[in-house]
């Protein structure tokens, strides 16, 4: 593994990180005559770079959380790791979005269409951005990501004329209108994806150690890896998991407009999960069912959710397929977390139970609680209610079925 590191982290991609932030015109001098090579611009570059930010963000909120006015907040794991691997796919399909505006747009500033010239525009340009992921891992440094991000616009700037053959004069106006449509895009996307995210939030308690760190002493986390052997194999299928699908959003982003599939990838549909709902659960009888889908660009999810009711007791019982982020849940599996933290009135806690991340969150005075599951890595149970017990939410999911959502997995 440390030879692959190695292999992956050559010289030639030092060097050329190296020149692209401390020299970029005479390295997009250099870039202009290099063949457009596809495979070594996204497995070869991209692919790499665009992992830092995810993965320190990831850590670092984690590990050390978000710190304002002396109150620290830390995130829930599974939501962290949910908009870890959509930063991670929005970069890259980023690129090919970034590119296919910087190709469309050459024509209308006398410049000449290229697609492999706009795709080397499009992952060497981000690079000062891409390298300050690493800010992520202390979370009061994320601003100077910002001046990074500014820098990667006058990089963007300096090789866009010259790669596209559009003349110099204008060259800051073909600039300013691929950031402005780039722009728009990002937040379409955004609104996209804003569904799914939500839909990984969980709610999770924070914990307040990750291994041997520690912090105030509130709670207690940790992080398993099990036997060396499993272990390297869950990661593997994990890994293999989220590089399938990083590939899925390639190709999503560089298939021709109106080619791609406009919803979520393939998965249950809304109907199949509104079947899994129970009729009852106990005394509470069903009520309102929702169900929706959300997705674009290789990603998305789909849910379906139901009330049950009797007197002041409420349970909200919900079920997200999130097909296409299930190299996610099967990495949070591979890592075995394990959170709790104990209140005045209630407990938070993370476990893995039988190679399903479960979440308990559970307030006595309010009666107030959530309980849930990830089923196969992609299949989220979530009961929450109010004026129940925690064993009324617990058996919210079991009414669903686990094994059945296994199996559904499997073939569906």
């Amino acid at each position: 593994m440390a030879s692959d590191l190695k292999q992956t982290i050559s010289p030639a991609l030092i060097s050329r990180v190296r020149g692209i932030i401390l020299k970029p015109k005479p390295e997009w001098d250099i870039i202009d005559g290099e063949p457009a090579s596809t495979d070594h611009l996204i497995r070869g570059y991209l692919l790499l770079l665009a992992a830092i930010g995810p993965i320190c963000h990831a850590l670092g909120s984690l590990i050390f959380g978000y710190s304002l006015l002396g109150v620290t907040y830390r995130p829930g794991v599974l939501s962290v790791i949910v908009n870890a691997v959509l930063s991670y796919a929005f970069a890259v399909g980023g690129a090919y979005v970034l590119a296919f505006i910087i190709n469309a747009l050459a024509p209308t500033f006398d410049g000449e269409k290229n697609w492999g010239q706009a795709l080397k525009i499009a992952v060497y340009a981000p690079t000062a951005s891409l390298v300050a992921g690493v800010f992520g891992l202390l979370p009061p440094l994320i601003p100077l990501a910002l001046l990074a991000g500014l820098y990667s616009l006058y990089v963007l700037y300096l090789g866009l004329p010259q790669l596209m053959r559009a003349p110099q004069a204008k060259g800051l106006a073909y600039t300013a209108v691929v950031i402005i449509t780039g722009i728009v895009i990002g937040i379409v996307i955004g609104l996209v994806l804003t569904p799914l995210r939500l839909m990984g939030g969980l709610g999770m308690g924070s914990a307040a150690s990750v291994g041997s760190i520690s912090s105030s002493g509130l709670g207690e986390a940790q992080v398993q890896l099990g036997g060396a052997d499993a272990a390297l194999g869950k990661l593997q299928t994990a890994s293999n998991q989220l590089q399938a699908q990083a590939q899925a959003v390639q190709a999503a982003a560089a298939s021709p407009a109106g080619t791609a599939a406009a919803g979520p990838p393939s998965g249950l549909s809304q109907d199949q999960l509104r079947s899994l709902l129970p009729a009852s659960i106990g005394a509470l009888a069903k009520g309102d069912v929702e169900s929706t889908s959300a997705g674009g660009a290789g990603i998305g999810a789909t849910n379906a959710q139901a009330t049950y009711s009797h007197g002041d007791a409420k349970i909200t019982l919900e079920i997200t397929d999130m097909s296409s982020a299930a190299g996610l849940g099967a990495l949070a599996a591979a890592i075995n977390v394990n959170s709790s933290k104990e209140t005045a009135t209630g407990y938070e806690k993370v476990t893995t139970v039988n190679g399903r991340v479960t979440t308990e969150e559970y307030d006595r005075s309010a009666k107030h609680g959530k309980y849930s599951i990830l089923a196969s890595g992609r299949l989220m149970v979530e009961a929450e209610g109010d004026n129940v017990s925690m064993d009324d939410l617990k058996s919210a999911v079991q009414a669903v079925g686990p094994d059945r959502l296994d199996a559904l997995a499997r073939h569906g």
